[in-house]
């Protein structure tokens, strides 16, 4: 350690002594100086922790691409003129892994497979299901998206 980083130390370990042995007014001066130590090196994080994004913008952006090719093989599915609504609901399900509930989510379905209205966009969706995914909002997925080459 060079030598201010040992006077350093030595200057904190008197104020600490003082603290545990000085006189009362010598007690009062080390606590407040000791704290003031402590405020510098501990950095202000109010409000910082929930801005910082703690996943890659490369894996937001490919689990967003990932999530429009299966919703658009979804949305496929579920137009096929072969079966009715429930049967093609659940084999999407199946084929994509994804939850019967959440199909009639984002498609708008009720329990019993009949539309209750139109569902959003199929890049809405996708958004949606991102968002989910890494505990981010809507509108953050949109920036990384669009901020993305």
């Amino acid at each position: 350690m060079d030598e201010l980083g040992v006077s350093v130390c030595n200057v904190i370990r008197y104020w600490r002594d003082q603290v545990a042995t000085g006189t009362i007014e010598s007690r009062r001066q080390a606590i407040k100086h000791l704290r003031n130590v402590a405020k510098v090196l501990i950095p202000d994080t109010r409000g910082k922790r929930g801005r910082r994004l703690t996943v890659p913008p490369l894996q937001v952006v490919l689990f967003y691409y990932k999530q429009i090719f299966d919703l658009y093989q979804i949305q496929n599915a579920l137009r096929s003129l072969l079966r009715n609504m429930s049967t093609k609901v659940k084999a999407a399900s199946k084929k994509f892994e994804i939850p019967v509930e959440q199909i009639r989510r984002l498609w708008n379905l009720d329990d019993e497979d009949k539309p209750k209205g139109r569902p959003v966009s199929i890049q809405e969706m996708a958004r949606i299901q991102t968002a989910e995914h890494f505990n981010i909002t809507q509108h953050t997925v949109s920036n990384i998206i669009a901020s993305f080459p």
